[in-house]
């Protein structure tokens, strides 16, 4: 997605509108291409899902040793359902399947050998690896 500044021609005042060049990015990727994307995609999805929900499975393996009182389990999964779940739907909406591959490949969330070379050398990695990078300081 990309930010873009222009005058509106009415009165020429700056407008800010986005742009999402989703359709446009994934046209270069032909049918066969697009088709790995979706499937890794989804890995990255689940694999970064899988992440988000080992805090709450710690929390219902110490309710179940009765080391956790269920009021407090419940507390953890509201918490879950209000922030983590909602983080997690939020980040992936609106981002294309070539876009999440990059960013699973820079987060460590599928490995880069997991990709096709001739994918690879579409996707903008870099852009993610900073972002992954600044993420762990």
């Amino acid at each position: 997605m990309e930010i873009m500044r222009r005058a509106a021609p009415c009165c020429n005042v700056p407008v800010t509108f986005t742009l999402d060049l989703t359709c446009e990015r994934l046209m270069g990727f032909n049918r066969s291409e697009r088709a790995i994307l979706r499937e890794l995609a989804s890995e990255v999805y689940e694999a970064e899902a899988r992440t988000v929900l080992a805090d709450l499975d710690a929390s219902f393996r110490e309710w179940r040793k009765k080391q956790r009182l269920s009021s407090d389990l419940l507390a953890d999964i509201h918490a879950f359902h209000q922030r983590d779940s909602r983080d997690l739907w939020a980040r992936y909406q609106g981002l294309d399947d070539a876009t999440v591959v990059a960013r699973g490949v820079a987060f460590g969330f599928i490995p880069k050998k997991k990709v096709p070379r001739e994918i690879l050398q579409k996707l903008n990695l870099e852009v993610w690896k900073r972002m992954g990078q600044e993420g762990d300081e």
